[in-house]
């Protein structure tokens, strides 16, 4: 199924409501289809990502937090209105339009993730550089918990500034992360010429994607994501993602 996102500037027109990125009707479809498909590998594909590198994705998350939303009290509200409005306004500065920041939806989001018995796969783009993660709802190894797995492509043509390609690489030796209800972690990304990593586990060149899905024992799937690139004007294989293969 695909996720479709709402504009940022509907979204933040008012301070004193938990932003969404779905309206609460298409979340309901949402959960439908994802109870209906709870014991297969679920497979979504959403305009913007739902995981993002974890200084990124916890700064978004915390941009979208209303702390003070139920507070009897007329004062705390009102300092509460004044949080929010700063939050916005870092939040449009930053274009912060993903997931994370929008605090009711992005709780919709994780409580479907404990509803499931099988993996959930996001496919993504728009944050025109190429990676790949995994969500959890707990970091602990002992048992084998859903997970959620993310690939992002970057668009076919990348306009990044060197400003915000600088702010992205600036946090990227934080691998993990624990925020929101999640436990996060990039996934690695390697280059197919001797099957080096890329640095920082993210890719900023022009690409496009092939995802490949081989089916495991016991409902499962071994998951490979090929980012293709042009080189002498003929599309080659740049770099690659496994995820879930033993």
């Amino acid at each position: 199924t695909r996720v479709r996102s709402s504009a940022a500037s509907d979204v933040y027109k008012r301070q004193d409501v938990v932003p969404r990125i779905m309206s609460r009707e298409q979340m309901v479809q949402l959960r439908a289809w994802m109870q209906e498909h709870a014991a297969s590998t679920a497979l979504l594909v959403s305009s913007v990502p739902a995981v993002l590198p974890p200084v990124i994705g916890f700064a978004e998350y915390v941009m979208g937090v209303r702390p003070f939303q139920s507070v009897s009290s007329s004062l705390v509200r009102r300092l509460g209105q004044i949080l929010a409005g700063i939050q916005q306004k870092l939040a449009l500065r930053f274009s912060f339009d993903h997931w994370p920041v929008f605090g009711a939806t992005w709780h919709e989001l994780i409580e479907l993730l404990d509803t499931r018995k099988r993996d959930l796969v996001i496919l993504s783009g728009d944050v025109h550089f190429s990676y790949a993660m995994s969500a959890r709802r707990t970091f602990f190894p002992t048992k084998r918990r859903v997970a959620l797995y993310q690939l992002v492509a970057s668009p076919f043509k990348n306009t990044l500034e060197w400003r915000d390609k600088r702010l992205i690489l600036g946090q990227a030796w934080i691998k993990r992360a624990i925020y929101g209800g999640l436990y996060t972690r990039m996934l690695p990304l390697l280059r197919t010429k001797g099957a080096k990593h890329v640095h920082f586990d993210m890719m900023f060149q022009n690409a496009i994607a092939l995802v490949t899905f081989w089916p495991q024992s016991q409902g499962n799937y071994c998951i490979r994501q090929v980012y293709l690139g042009v080189k002498h004007k003929t599309l080659v294989e740049i770099g690659s993602t496994v995820v879930n293969c033993g």
